[in-house]
């Protein structure tokens, strides 16, 4: 159609504009050719589902986590002790065969940055205890974490006892 300076109401445009829609495919094309690039290949799944690696250990979540203390051990010349992410930031497995770097992105969809801390085994036994609240328990949390250069084991049986809530966030001590 002839291009007007008419206001339309929202939700009451139902058309497509041709020459806007071909930009369109054609960004989509050059975007969907780089997400395409084959990084490696995997022998079997790597599980990133929600109920899964919300709840225990994944291969995905212990592959994200050794990931996380290499790119930190290439920034500070040494490797960390340990390395742990919020399960939360996992969004999709992996399937066996070629990884792309779309599925990459799919998996781990949000910008997040390797941050090192120094901090003391009591604090890290808190974000443990504090992302593990839910185990045993209706429900699933993204706050459940993954982890790589440490163990522990969860006993379910004890309740979380949640202390005071953390200033300017959702979580409590």
């Amino acid at each position: 159609g002839v291009p007007t300076n008419e206001s339309v109401a929202y939700g009451d445009y139902d058309g497509i504009d041709t020459a806007t829609q071909a930009i369109i495919d054609d960004v989509q094309r050059t975007v969907d050719k780089e997400l395409d690039v084959e990084l490696a290949t995997v022998a079997y799944k790597l599980e990133g589902d929600k109920n899964a690696v919300r709840s225990r250990e994944t291969n995905l979540g212990n592959l994200y986590c050794d990931a996380m203390l290499y790119d930190a051990e290439q920034v500070i010349g040494k490797r960390p002790d340990c390395a742990l992410i919020n399960s939360g930031a996992i969004r999709a497995s992996i399937e066996e065969g070629e990884i792309t770097l779309k599925d990459v992105k799919t998996v781990m969809p949000f910008p997040d940055q390797v941050c090192v801390l120094n901090i003391t085994g009591a604090q890290l036994l808190e974000a443990i205890e504090a992302g593990c609240q839910n185990i045993g328990y209706e429900g699933v949390i993204g706050a459940f974490p993954q982890v790589a250069g440490i163990e522990f084991t969860i006993n379910a049986t004890v309740p979380y006892e949640k202390g005071e809530t953390y200033p300017d966030s959702t979580f409590a001590a």
